[in-house]
């Protein structure tokens, strides 16, 4: 009798620790994939850039930087490589570029001057 109440607290004891270890490993395991939240804006043309989409932050917490060229300077932009969008305002979630995983086309003439972020949309609407 005394056998099998030490096996049974010795299951007890194993299973806690399971739980234990399964609730560490979910609660370590999980990256923060959480999005910042959907920011509100109005796409530039910039006829000196190819392949980059020029984005105006109308609204939200995404701070952008500037963008000039000559005689040209638009304030609180950040670029999001590849194909036009061809929607003037969009309302959009993102993350910034990477360069090691994202592959850079941003081509811009000589006489531009960037000092704005790079971005990946991940999702877009034209809605709010």
């Amino acid at each position: 009798m005394i056998v099998l109440e030490l096996n049974l607290k010795d299951m007890k004891t194993l299973i806690k620790s399971i739980l234990v270890f399964l609730t560490g490993f979910i609660f370590f395991a999980c990256e923060d994939d959480s999005l910042p939240e959907s920011v509100k804006g109005r796409l530039i043309e910039f006829p000196s850039c190819n392949f980059v989409n020029v984005i105006q932050i109308e609204s939200g917490n995404l701070k952008g930087g500037s963008i000039s060229s000559t005689g040209l300077q638009i304030e609180n932009v950040v670029l999001f490589p590849g194909n036009p969008i061809q929607d003037s305002i969009i309302y959009f979630n993102y993350r910034f570029f990477d360069q090691k995983k994202d592959r850079d086309s941003v081509y811009c003439t000589a006489d531009v001057l960037i000092k704005a972020p790079k971005i990946i949309i991940t999702n877009y609407s034209t809605s709010d």
